[in-house]
């Protein structure tokens, strides 16, 4: 697995308080995750159905936190294309992605996910499903907080004599 963290800042901070190498590294591994993503996506899609093998394959390489990272930044730099659904752009956009922004370079550019967008849209269907799975411990105590108090089994009410 790909142990380089995700870089959380601008490259500009990364300047500023001499990370520029956890900036750079970081980036390298995104641009790495997207070619992982689109050779993924290559080798399990058979024309018509997407393997989920191609999501769990990149995410054991990558981790699910940079793999979901590099997909809502593609979700954002193609937000003009309607072939990705509403709810799928709606999950990319709680992603705060940084970059290098400069009048003629946007590093966000660098690790945008080329693959067919339809193919694309339903790779972040299944690390959508993937990505916000509870964990078991999430699912028992949802269990048992929705679960009913028991009640007290009713007593018989006898009926007036007629």
């Amino acid at each position: 697995m790909n142990r380089t963290p995700l870089y959380p800042h601008t490259a500009a901070y990364a300047l500023e308080h001499g990370e520029l190498e956890q900036y750079r590294a970081s980036l390298q591994a995104n641009i790495a995750c997207k070619n992982a993503i689109e050779a993924a996506i290559r080798q399990h899609f058979d024309g018509m159905h997407l393997n989920k093998a191609a999501v769990t394959e990149v995410v054991s390489a990558y981790g699910k936190e940079r793999v979901c990272y590099v997909v809502a930044n593609t979700l954002q730099q193609k937000s003009w294309d309607a072939r990705f659904s509403s709810a799928n752009k709606a999950w990319a956009e709680q992603f705060e992605i940084v970059a290098a922004v400069r009048p003629d370079y946007d590093s966000r550019g660098a690790f945008v996910v080329d693959s067919h967008p339809a193919v694309l849209d339903g790779f972040t269907g299944l690390l959508r499903r993937e990505y916000e799975k509870p964990s078991l411990y999430e699912k028992l105590e949802k269990a048992r907080s929705h679960a009913k108090p028991k009640r007290a089994a009713p007593t018989k009410r006898k009926e007036p004599e007629r």
